[in-house]
């Protein structure tokens, strides 16, 4: 359908597979159509906030809706003046009809907090990052401001930290298991010469851990690696440059690599494999790119000559792990599979001629590493890791092994800081490594 000027913010299937349209345009609509594209109905809501706000500012609406396990739709944003600073959230059902909406007040003693820009839902709650700075009256402050809403809409906390230097904007969020956040955040100065990103860490109630600038990248898209490190992709501010950087979860930059005549980064993804795909584009056209999780290259596909075609781009694996991307340019919409990369041009096709088994990376680590091994021929291999009194404390690989490059992950969420050894055997061959956990 056309519903001209509208932002999607959520696209899903109820229940019974009709599918479900979210868009805010000066209000919060729903459209709903049957699972062969049949219109149904369409439904507009507006809801009361405690003061009176610019209605032609959709960032009081709903950024992003979010979809629990039972089917239920979840929307939370943050909205301030200069006398006070809420939150406010609605519920909808699984067929998609308004049930409930909250607005609480956070208790937080500087206003002008603006809007919630982004949000993240995990554990049946929306976490959400918002932005604003304080009276203009006052000594110039730039605020980012964490917060949590339960299902119920009460805001369990809101935090806003303060900052004399930039201008932020949020633009991503992640949660880790242990309930800390990372937020990836451009900055700018008043005269615009000054730009790039910060990596924050904060802890579960919205406290700033540390945080980590990034000058002249402007960062697209953040995402964890199975050993728990984050990943980013990024464009040049002032150059034609692609960004791939990673730091432990320590904020340790660990890989730092730019990419010349790739001026444009789109999406990053991360496979089951530890592998890292992201989108780039130059004048030649559209890539998507693969390296591991050192960050060596693996291979590269051209999927248009296009290269226009990187707005908004969506990477996503289908269950066969073919990879499916998903980009726009103004009115077109480019969708493309691939099946192929996973082979194309991938060093570790060529067969190893010997044993080896190389150090794990991390390490030291927390709780996760990765650990690659050889194998030359077809061999029963046995990967065990034990305690530094030699107990056996996990069987990561024991079972026959084509030849060929393979690389497993070891959790070691369950066990205390220490030295470790992992030890490879087969017929002919055993090694040990020593690593190191620190928690």
């Amino acid at each position: 359908g056309d519903y001209d000027s509208g932002t999607v913010n959520g696209l899903y299937l109820d229940n019974e597979d009709n599918i479900i349209l979210f868009a805010k345009y000066f209000s919060q609509k729903v459209i709903k159509y049957d699972k062969d594209g049949t219109f149904i109905s369409i439904d507009d809501y507006t809801f009361d906030f405690p003061f009176t706000i610019n209605v032609y500012n959709n960032d009081i609406l709903f950024d992003k809706v979010h979809k629990d396990p039972s089917g239920n739709f979840h929307l939370g944003g943050i909205i301030g003046d200069y006398n006070a600073v809420y939150s406010y959230y609605a519920q909808f059902t699984p067929q998609g009809a308004y049930w409930k909406h909250k607005t609480d007040t956070l208790n937080v003693i500087e206003y002008n907090m603006g809007a919630s820009i982004i949000s993240l839902y995990d554990d049946f709650k929306i976490h959400l990052v918002g932005r604003g700075y304080t009276d203009p009256g006052s000594n110039t402050k730039y605020g980012i401001v964490l917060s949590s809403l339960n299902t119920e809409g009460n805001c369990e906390w809101g935090n806003p930290n303060w900052f004399e230097d930039y201008e932020r904007y949020p633009l991503k969020i992640l949660k880790t298991n242990d309930g800390t956040f990372y937020v990836t955040i451009y900055f700018v100065n008043s005269s615009g010469d000054s730009r790039g990103t910060y990596l924050s860490k904060y802890d579960p109630v919205g406290d700033l851990i540390w945080e980590r600038k990034i000058d002249t990248i402007r960062v697209t898209d953040m995402e964890f690696d199975k050993g728990g490190n984050i990943w980013l992709v990024g464009s040049g501010t002032s150059s034609n440059v692609t960004a791939r950087i990673k730091y432990s979860g320590a904020g340790e930059r660990t890989f730092y690599k730019l990419d010349e005549d790739s001026f444009a980064a789109g999406n990053l993804l991360v496979n089951e494999d530890n592998d890292i795909y992201f989108t780039a584009h130059n004048y030649e056209g559209v890539f998507v790119q693969k390296y591991d999780w050192k960050g060596d290259f693996l291979a590269e596909i051209k999927i248009s000559n296009n290269y226009n075609f990187l707005n908004n781009s969506i990477l996503a694996f289908d269950p066969k792990g073919d990879l499916i991307v998903c980009s726009d340019w103004q009115e077109d919409i480019f969708i493309k599979k691939i099946s192929d990369l996973t082979v194309d041009v991938k060093k570790d096709n060529i067969l190893p001629t010997e044993f080896s088994l190389s150090q794990n990376y991390p390490n030291p680590f927390n709780p996760s590493t990765s650990i690659a091994y050889s194998v030359p021929s077809n061999e029963f291999v046995s990967l065990k890791v034990y305690d530094i009194l030699g107990k056996e404390v996990a069987v990561l690989v024991n079972e026959e092994k084509s030849a060929g490059n393979y690389e497993v992950n070891f959790n070691a969420e369950n066990l205390s800081s220490g030295i470790y050894f992992y030890v490879m055997t087969s017929r002919n061959f055993s090694k040990t490594n020593k690593m190191i956990l620190l928690k």
